[in-house]
Order: structure tokens, then sequence, then C-alpha cells
């Protein structure tokens, strides 16, 4: 994993000072407070509230899933010595389970919608580009890409935040209020573009728009395949099956597929366009765009964006 120097030698020292006077590692140091976010719509909310005001914590490596993060030693004793961790629930913190953290710390930002999860079946087990075997079974977890649950996980990160840094209270209301609303009004957006996908069922490369479909009423049925990763013959064939099943010839991606995985695809007549889920940073932008760009994929309606 993605070592953090820096944060790691705070931490020491803190622990030193606090060993000394019995202080907050915090108080102790003059430092700003440690926070850790579960993925990085959380972190773009706690970074987009607090801004300098905090130190965040981002331990995961480029293009990791931090749904399947497995934090070493290191990475254990940095979240063990943060101030706030902010959890995105619905089983997505696997790590926390053996990871010994105050639980006086976290805040789980899907806490109050609980009753609204969506249960999955445990087939389909598979590796992402050759990795560790998982799969995607018990409870979904990309709450954020239905946009009025993100609202909610919005909430809970202000208020988490605001607990934190009480001083900062009138600032982090304000920002909080100018990221609602444009969160409503891209929730909106999406609801309006989606309606031209009334009776289109559409494929879905992985099993990741469980709430995304739900929230925008469109009928998703998914594989597993990863866009930097040209699919098997039997993963073509289950593709046909399902284009032939379900009368589908639009698919969307979690990534662009490669060159070859788009020519395959035209052959068969399946046109394509990338929803991000955004589980880690992008490489330019930030978490709003990614949202944009994927409207403007839903909007297009074609292959490619």
């Amino acid at each position: 994993m993605k070592s953090n120097f820096f944060v790691l030698f705070f931490l020491t020292l803190s622990s030193l000072l606090q060993a000394a006077g019995g202080q907050d590692s915090s108080e102790s140091t003059g430092g700003k407070p440690l926070v850790f976010t579960a993925n990085y719509p959380l972190y773009y909310l706690c970074l987009s509230y607090a801004g300098d005001s905090v130190e965040m914590i981002w331990p995961f490596d480029e293009g990791e899933d931090p749904a399947f993060w497995e934090p070493e030693d290191e990475d254990i004793r940095i979240l063990q010595g943060a101030d706030l961790l902010i959890l995105n629930g619905a089983g997505y913190d696997k790590w926390l389970e053996y990871s010994f953290i105050d639980t006086g710390k976290t805040v789980d930002s899907s806490r109050r919608f609980r009753d609204t999860f969506i249960e999955t079946d445990r087939s389909g087990s598979h590796s992402h580009g050759g990795g560790d075997i998982h799969d995607h079974g018990g409870t979904a977890f990309t709450l954020w890409l239905d946009l009025s649950q993100y609202s909610r996980q919005a909430e809970e990160v202000h208020k988490a935040l605001v607990k934190l840094l009480p001083r900062d209270e009138e600032t982090l209301k304000e920002r909080h209020r100018v990221m609602s609303d444009r969160i409503e009004a891209l929730d909106r957006d999406f609801r309006a573009a989606a309606e031209q996908y009334e009776d289109t069922p559409l494929l879905g490369s992985h099993p990741v728009y469980q709430y995304f479909a739900r929230a925008y009423n469109l009928e998703i049925h998914s594989l597993l395949l990863e866009p930097d990763v040209y699919p098997s013959e039997k993963d073509w064939k289950d593709l046909a099956q399902m284009k032939a099943l379900y009368g589908a010839d639009l698919m969307i991606w979690e990534g662009e597929p490669l060159p070859e995985t788009r020519s395959t695809l035209e052959e068969m007549g399946i046109g394509w366009f990338v929803i991000s889920p955004g589980f880690n940073m992008p490489e330019e932008g930030d978490f709003m765009g990614l949202l944009e760009k994927n409207l403007r994929a839903l909007k297009n309606r074609g292959t490619g964006q």
C-alpha cells in the first residue's frame, strides 16, 4: 500500500507527546485534525467542506477500489491515530473488522437509510486484472450513485465536521448548503436524462449500478467484465446471450473499454458509454466533474462519450 511518511511521523510524535502530557493529539502538537474517508465520493465532500482545516488521510493506490482495500500495519496505525473516520457503510468498510479502531471516532455516512439497502446474491466471484478473488455479493454498496442518497451522506459528513470543528460551524453550514443544492440539481438532471431509457434494457459491465438503476428507473443487466481486460470467449458468449435474452444493444461500462473490446462490441451491434462509479480519485478534475461527465454520457446515449 501507499505509505504516508509524514502522517506516520506526525502520529509517532503525537503519541510520545500524548504519553507525556495526556493531551489530545491535535492539541498537543498544534496540528490539524486527521480525517480518513472510506472512498473518493466521501473524500470529496470532506475536503470541500473542511478544506485546509483538516489533514486528509488517503492511503489508497491509484486505480485501487477502496471497497477491497487490505490495510497494512502502517495503515492501521495511521487510522488508529485519526480524529475522525467517515465510513460508507453497507458492508463497504470490511477492513474495519480487524483494524481495532475506536468506534467512537467513526461515522457511518449511510446509517440513516439502512432500510433502503439492496441485497444481492454471491454468484460470480472474480478478480480485477488478475488480483485477489472476490465477489460483489451481500449488500450493494455504491450508494452515492443514487444522488438522493449521496445527499444524505453529505449531511452526515457535514454533521461530523461541525462536531470536529465547532469554530467553523457557519462556514461548514454555508458550504454544505451550496453542495446540497448542486447535488439536488444534478439528481434532477439525471432523472430527466434517464427518461429516454423508458422500456430500454441496458447491459452493465459490472454489478455496481443497483442504486443508480433504482434511482433513475433504469433496467440494467450486469456481467462481470473489466474495462482494462479483454473479455474471454465465455464472457463474449454470455454477453451475446444476454443481448438476445433482453433485447439490449446498449452497454454501460465503469471505464472506457480496450480498443479491441470496443471493436468486438461494434461487431456485435452493441453501443456503449461510461458511467464511472468514482471509487478512487480521477486522473483529472474532481468528483463533481465526474458526475457531470456521467450525466453527459447518459444524455448522449451512444458509443463512447
